[in-house]
């Protein structure tokens, strides 16, 4: 292969090689390879970044050709979850200039206030640990306390993105049946 007159470089890590290749390097490749490559370009895209990876360790070759066969969905996956995230990061950002009443401010300051008190003070259990206790053993790790929480049993506080349950609401591992009346 040539890169006008250079060859590609060699990036080596232990037993695995890997070439970033060129234009000119792909245009060498065998018919069948450059054929693939086609195949695999969008139409109207740029040509892509071509790497060349290869190891003599067929037990490592083998990983890596399951390994990359995981890689588009994880990565498209991945750029859904970052198109979302990003959105709602505008949408902060245009809610965070818009003129509110000082009263919503005023709410949101003693909501949080409250809710850090709530959370220092109160006894709270994951949904591992409602389940631990339950002594049932599901496959689902959050269950059986996302259940009870669908069903009205028990209620959870949000924090870090996750169900937080007042331990309160539990004897010998199951929901008190005046939390559903309340």
């Amino acid at each position: 292969m040539s890169r006008k007159g250079k060859e590609p470089v060699a990036y080596e890590n232990g037993p695995i090689f890997r070439f970033d290749l060129a234009d000119d390097d792909l245009s060498a490749l065998p018919a069948s390879l450059r054929g693939k490559i086609a195949d695999a370009l969008v139409p109207g895209e740029a040509s892509g970044i071509w790497t060349l990876v290869g190891t003599p360790d067929s037990e490592l070759g083998d990983l890596f050709r399951r390994m990359i066969a995981r890689l588009s969905p994880i990565a498209a996956m991945y750029r859904r979850e970052l198109t979302e995230n990003n959105i709602e990061l505008m949408v902060r950002s245009i809610l965070a200039d818009a003129p509110r009443p000082d009263v919503h401010a005023e709410l949101e300051m003693d909501n949080a206030r409250l809710r850090a008190d709530y959370l220092r003070e109160t006894p709270m259990l994951s949904g591992v640990q409602v389940r631990a206790a339950s002594g049932r053993t599901p496959k689902n790790r959050s269950e059986p306390a996302s259940r009870w929480k669908r069903e009205g049993r028990i209620f959870a506080v949000r924090y870090g993105g996750r169900d937080l349950y007042p331990a309160f609401q539990f004897a010998d591992g199951q929901p008190r049946p005046v939390v559903k009346k309340i």
